[in-house]
């Protein structure tokens, strides 16, 4: 994208970082296409990248430029020398070496004598006797006991480090950073201050240090994030605090009302006829507009209505009625019948009558007789029930605040899982009890904070039902029983996916429609309540509301069920209209709560178990089956003899003993394979590296024998145990830093190591001591107290890889230990991990970088396509596939400012070595890997130099060549998991030439 619309001046920071060596070449390859017409300008802090891409170097430190040129130039002026590297066999004297060494040259140095190699200085000035000192050596070697003679120029890594260190701030640190050639492994184990703890916990001492730990470390990031948490306990208060105040509104003050009794009051259902007199007739001539059927004659009427329908449909239909009974002395007798259960139909009962006997005696139906009620009291509160907002809107609203609250914990939960946080506390000996329980304990704090602010504004405001005597309680009762049940439920529920955003997602959806349900459903069955948390606590809050008004009515008319058992009020009334309440609130009856608030107390309890029982059996092994069939292109078929030769080792038992066993273990896909059947032993004190490009299977096998992963063949041993059926046994006998960064971005460096310690049992007041050494021996002791958040790649490195490392038991694995790391802190990790691989214990690596392997590694394989190909230790592997030299040629400038042609001195160098492969830099300097083992020193010095006029060769180097330089051809084999195609075919011979030689 950076040179998109063909830009002039392109600037590039780091562009190569975390690419393997194969995509390093391709990208160098593709800046030097682009590099015409245009200037580039690019930092890096590795070396070799600068070496190979650019034309002109310049080295900073601490905002200085120490140096500016060319590769060949900063060779020539800064570089101290060659190294002699002569080989020793066990009959070797030193001094008689060194004695015939500075007979040649009397400025040589001897540097030092470790693992069977001599190493000499020969300085700058004598390089133009190197060709006669080579030849001398080569043809005495059998007289000084020597097994081989090599040279090798200072890297450009030694010069940088060099030049660095030179500021006064860094002296003492680079006193510090010594890489060591790797010694064999040992069995013996020494202690290593800072990751050894000299004081450790037990029991529950040890628990109680965890717990606190883990509540410690969720305060902090309480504190970080202040804003959001006060949000986070503010936002969910707002629709319960507005339904509060628009139910404490519904109580308006009105003025006295009376209420007339007319015929609009009531509708008439039948009309009676049968008595002669005028007054009958006056009274049946009111209900003549609303009367929905006549009858003539009552005298059986009624009986077969009662009889028929029975008395509950009576009471309905039949509110008012008047009986007259006619004798011989024209007298009228008249009675006024009333429902009893129609509060306003006594009055209007004898209102109709006394209208009909006025008619009947003026002889004029115009007059009428208007009867009132008085109001009882000079205050009426307008009835709560009459709006939606008393019995429903409340609780909903409530129920909606507290939902959006449980969604963000479950978002908490999310990230701590899939930060590898949450696995990084369990490997440190975290039980899911404790891990559970302490978020639990801090989630349901959190809802009690939110349930006492709702319970104030409830009594600040007097609202209707929820603040009358014990209902306080009640209602207090019912939401923190609602968070203890719906926390574990979120729990369970993110729990169930292996993607946050699908979890989230159905973290959201579940909330939405558990609230959503609880305005459709008029009374929900007592299963779904039983199941789902927002119904038990909805309906619990709406009973609260129903029962608190039917018990203030009804308690008043008690008196009143002695006369009438089958009134509304009373225990014998049945139907629709029937008003049932609870003195007990806590009742299992409706309209009591108790019945919701123990479904909340057994959802909060059973969903806890099922969340300790999915975190237990989270590995779960998935049933074997065989590899599926490769097709064209999956990988490799060939391995080296000493992978078949490890296999052997590995199938027949004799690796008793060895902390790491892999045994034929795979991951296999649908179409794809990760891993295939690999086969290791790794012995107590070796450090083992895993090699191998992006998509080579280093992560993938690293994870599954740290119990990330479950394998889909074979297993694997940690210290004896399985990690399929001990798998909780295997982490903790083992320390995993994956290649992700398993820090907590909301803590600083020193308070991530302080959780760390307290979960690894560490007293509290050991604790500082112990940080305080770790930082020391990660190189962060200047500024430990940034929030990792805003720290570079390199310094979160730094803190992972500490956090492994404390109190680490004798197994580690790490995945690319110092990727994003600058040359000094990749060298101040490597002297660290090697102090580590000296006390003792066994560490195994994946990495990308071949640097790496020399320095640390006692053996490594090369992965290829999931399979091992290559299998040991850094010098039998330049041995074996193709020890040589790297020579770098800068040619003469002639007058006017231009580079003489290349093509000369590449026929040349071709011509004197076939094999040899050759390229050219930006800069235009000649490179040519020549990787033959039988090709001698002194006769690549003789013939570059007798050359170097006639070639116009204006400088060259020549270096040792790396493990980069004789396996990146391997590395090209590793193909992409698609179908081969043409470029894949192309490598694939040339890779089988390589194991051939």
């Amino acid at each position: 994208m950076a040179f998109v619309g063909e830009p002039k001046v392109v600037m590039l920071d780091e562009p190569t970082r975390g690419l393997g060596p194969a995509k390093l070449r391709q990208t160098y390859a593709f800046l030097k296409k682009l590099r015409a017409d245009r200037t580039i300008l690019m930092t890096s802090h590795d070396v070799n990248e600068a070496c190979h891409v650019g034309d002109h170097i310049i080295i900073l430190s601490e905002g200085v430029i120490k140096c500016r040129g060319s590769l060949p130039f900063l060779h020539r002026n800064l570089s101290v020398g060659y190294h002699l590297l002569l080989g020793k066999k066990p009959d070797c004297v030193v001094e008689d070496v060194t004695s015939a060494v500075k007979e040649l040259v009397p400025t040589a140095v001897f540097e030092s004598d470790e693992l069977g190699e001599l190493s000499y200085l020969i300085p700058e000035s004598e390089a133009a006797d190197m060709p006669k000192l080579m030849r001398e050596i080569e043809t005495h070697l059998d007289d000084l006991q020597l097994e081989h003679c090599k040279v090798d120029a200072e890297t450009m890594e030694a010069v940088f480090f060099r030049l660095k260190v030179d500021s006064p701030s860094l002296k003492i640190m680079s006193q510090e950073i010594v890489i060591r050639k790797p010694a064999p492994a040992k069995n013996t184990k020494k202690e290593l201050p800072g990751v050894d703890i000299d004081h450790k916990l037990h029991g529950a001492a040890a628990c109680l240090s965890k717990v606190k730990g883990m509540l410690v470390k969720k305060g902090i990031i309480l504190w970080r994030h202040k804003i959001v948490h006060l949000l986070l306990l503010t936002l969910p208060l707002v629709p319960g605090i507005i339904s509060v105040i628009e139910g404490r509104s519904l109580m308006i003050v009105e003025p006295p009302k009376q209420l007339t009794l007319g015929t609009s009051a009531i509708g008439a259902y039948s009309v009676t006829g049968n008595c002669p007199r005028n007054t009958p007739d006056r009274y049946r001539r009111q209900f003549a507009k609303t009367a929905r059927r006549n009858v003539s004659d009552v005298r059986g009427f009624f009986k077969n209505y009662l009889e028929r329908y029975g008395p509950t449909q009576y009471m309905k239909k039949w509110w008012i009625g008047a009986g007259f009974v006619c004798n011989s002395s024209r007298h009228v007798k008249i009675t006024s019948f009333f429902n009893p259960q129609l509060t306003h139909a006594m009055p209007t009962s004898l209102a109709y009558t006394m209208t009909a006997i006025a008619r009947a005696v003026l002889e004029d139906d115009s007059y009428t007789i208007t009867t009132s009620n008085h109001p009882m009291s000079t205050l009426v509160p307008k009835p709560v029930t009459d709006t939606f907002w008393a019995p429903h809107s409340m609780p909903y609203m409530v129920l909606l605040g507290l939902a959006s609250f449980f969604v963000a914990m479950a978002l908490q939960q999310f990230v701590e899982r899939f930060s590898g946080a949450k696995l990084l506390q369990f490997a440190l000996g975290v039980t899911p009890l404790s891990y559970w329980l302490a978020s639990f304990v801090w989630d349901l704090t959190l809802h009690l904070v939110l349930c006492l602010a709702t319970i104030l504004a409830i009594v600040e405001k007097q609202t209707p039902c929820f603040s009358n005597g014990w209902n306080v309680t009640w209602t207090f009762l019912l939401l923190m029983l609602y968070g203890w049940a719906c926390l574990p439920t979120v729990y369970c529920i993110q729990l169930w996916f292996s993607s946050a955003v699908f979890g989230m997602i159905t973290v959201i959806l579940w909330t939405l429609c558990g609230v959503t349900v609880t305005v459709i459903l008029d009374e929900p069955p007592a299963m779904a309540r039983m199941v789902v948390p927002h119904l038990a606590f909805y309906y619990g809050m709406v009973k609260i509301v129903r029962n608190t008004q039917a018990r203030d009515v009804c308690m008043k008319y008690t008196r009143m069920c002695s006369i009438d058992p089958e009134a509304l009020c009373c225990g014998g009334c049945s139907g629709d209209n029937c008003v049932h309440f609870r003195e007990n609130m806590l009742s299992l009856s409706a309209p009591g709560v108790g019945l919701d608030m123990l479904f909340l107390l057994l959802q909060g309890a059973v969903f806890f178990l099922i969340t300790l029982a999915l975190d237990v059996g989270y590995l779960k092994d998935p049933p074997r089956s065989r590899e599926p069939e490769d097709y064209e292109g999956t990988g490799i078929t060939h391995r080296d003899q000493d992978v078949i030769r490890e296999q052997d080792r590995v199938k027949s038992g004799h690796t008793i003993g060895n902390p790491i066993v892999l045994r034929y273990i795979g991951k296999h896909h649908a179409t794809i394979s990760s891993v295939k059947s690999v086969c290791l032993g790794v012995q107590q004190g070796e450090c083992f590296a895993l090699l191998g490009q992006d998509g080579a299977g280093k992560t993938t096998l690293l994870r599954m024998i740290a119990g990330k992963e479950a394998p889909t063949t074979g297993d694997a041993f940690v210290d004896g145990r399985s990690i399929r059926t001990q798998r909780k046994e295997a982490q903790s006998a083992l320390r995993y830093c994956g290649r992700g960064d398993a820090v907590l971005n909301d803590l600083t460096a020193a308070q991530m190591l302080a959780l760390v310690a307290r979960l690894r049992g560490v007293p509290g007041w050991d604790v500082d001591r112990v940080v305080k050494l770790l930082l020391s021996l990660v190189d962060l002791e200047e500024n430990p107290h940034r929030q990792l958040r805003v720290c570079s790649k390199s310094y979160r490195r730094k803190v992972s890889v500490a956090v492994a490392l404390l109190g680490a038991p004798d197994v580690m694995l790490f995945d690319e230990p110092t990727a994003g790391m600058d040359y000094q802190s990749r060298r101040m990790m490597w002297n660290t991990l090697s102090r580590v691989r000296e006390s003792g214990r066994t560490l195994l690596i994946g990495t990308r970088s071949l640097k790496e392997c020399e320095a640390l590694c006692t053996r490594l394989a090369l992965m290829v396509n999931g399979s091992f190909v290559w299998l040991g230790d850094p010098d039998d592997l330049r041995h074996k596939f193709g020890e040589g030299y790297v020579v770098c040629i800068k040619l003469v400038v002639d007058e006017e400012g231009v580079k003489v042609h290349s093509a000369p001195v590449v026929a040349h160098i071709m011509e004197l070595f076939p094999f040899a492969h050759t390229y050219l830099d930006i800069a235009g300097n000649v490179h040519a890997e020549i990787l033959d083992s039988m090709i001698p020193a002194s006769y690549l010095f003789t013939e570059l130099e007798s050359c170097k006029k006639s070639l116009s060769i204006a400088d060259y180097t020549v270096q040792r060549a790396t493990l980069e330089n004789v396996l990146y051809a391997a590395f090209r084999a590793q193909i992409p998991r698609t179908p081969k195609s043409e470029k894949d075919k192309k490598c694939w011979p040339r890779f089988r030439r390589i194991l051939r030689k």
